[in-house]
């Protein structure tokens, strides 16, 4: 006679209270495949830490990761074309102020190239640290604040064919023009007005000879 000897392993159905007894290899294997398995009175069972779960779940992971590998290397790659765009245009910017060019409006401003030079001269011969680099920066500073500001006609009149640039509260543009002797104002266009209730700023380039 052949002994065969087995290792149970008991289970207990929660729903229905019944405890039932079933070989290791049996619970091995299901642990493994993850197939649904019953107890005595017909309740299906399942282990839901098995083999397959595991691999499910991994897989599942791994997409995951994948995909927000994928998302953040699309943000990294559009965040170095913002970057470099926005460098492009620091940049450009940067050439145009180093010749005097107001960003904002494109009007030249020797006094500002000048102090530029100037600075550019501090900063080579005694460095950034210093304080004449400091009292420099805010000359210019101050100088383009000056150069951009606009000016109430009832604060200060530009002088006579002094060329400026025009506004007015009622207008929704600008114009440039200058002081005739009469005290009005003559735009490019031929156009004469009263400057009262105006607004001006200067403008560097003077306008030609016989402006009366």
């Amino acid at each position: 006679m052949e002994t065969i000897t087995e290792t149970l392993v008991i289970e207990t159905r929660i729903d229905c209270g019944v405890t039932f007894a079933f070989t290791q290899g049996f619970k091995d294997q299901r642990q493994k495949d993850g197939k649904w398995f019953y107890c005595p009175n017909g309740h299906s069972m399942i282990y839901s830490n098995n083999d397959v779960q595991k691999m499910r779940d991994l897989k599942r992971a791994l997409k995951d990761a994948q995909s927000d590998r994928s998302f953040w290397m699309e943000q990294a790659e559009e965040k170095g074309r913002s970057l470099s765009a926005t460098r492009g245009q620091v940049t450009k910017i940067k050439n145009r102020v180093a010749k005097g060019i107001c960003p904002c409006c494109n009007r030249q401003f020797m006094n500002l190239r000048m102090l530029l030079h100037e600075l550019a001269v501090i900063t080579v011969e005694i460095g950034e640290d210093s304080s004449a680099f400091e009292d420099k920066y805010r000359e210019i500073e101050s100088a383009l604040q000056e150069a951009t500001r606009w000016v109430q006609v009832t604060e200060k009149l530009p002088e006579v064919g002094e060329l400026a640039r025009w506004t007015h509260k009622s207008w929704n543009r600008v114009k440039e023009g200058y002081m005739t002797g009469s005290g009005r104002l003559k735009t490019w266009g031929g156009e004469y007005a009263s400057v009262k209730g105006m607004m001006w700023q200067p403008l560097p380039t003077p306008p030609e000879a016989g402006t009366k």
